[in-house]
């Protein structure tokens, strides 16, 4: 009877999971589709360093999320959420990856709003903290260095 019961409870939370993933599933392809990153002609690149020692990090994911309405236009504001890149305004993101000497770039973008995080083997995620970047249209690249926690 005991093992009936705690199968019993085992099942309702496997079923409770399964309801809440499919929930989200559909609440999640309900909502269109992130718009790309529209072409352009700047460049955006930087460093990944390491917070102390300012050593490279090598291997880095940097992902860029920008803020564009459907018709590929920057939006004159950024989303005032908690989380700004989960916003029906950001595009789907790019991630690139640093070289050995901790850089990274980003090449064919328009100008607009962008945010930035970095995440490296062993370090601290800098998702929560994002990086907010402007891009404006000019012949010289914009920079932008950012720094992980061992």
């Amino acid at each position: 009877m005991t093992v009936r019961l705690a199968t019993r409870g085992v099942l309702a939370s496997v079923c409770l999971t399964t309801v809440a993933a499919a929930t989200a599933a559909l609440l999640h392809a309900q909502r269109p589709a992130p718009v790309e990153i529209p072409k352009g002609t700047n460049v955006l690149y930087g460093r990944v360093l390491e917070s102390g020692t300012d050593a490279p990090v090598a291997g880095a994911a940097v992902t860029l999320t920008g803020f564009f309405d459907r018709s590929g236009k920057p939006v004159a504001t950024l989303p005032r959420s908690a989380n700004p890149i989960v916003s029906p305004e950001a595009s789907a993101p790019r991630t690139v990856v640093t070289n050995g000497d901790g850089y990274y770039f980003f090449r064919g973008l328009p100008a607009g709003r962008y945010a930035i995080a970095t995440i490296g083997l062993g370090y601290v995620d800098s998702g929560y903290r994002l990086r907010i970047v402007e891009i404006a249209d000019s012949d010289k690249p914009t920079t932008a260095n950012m720094r992980l926690r061992k």
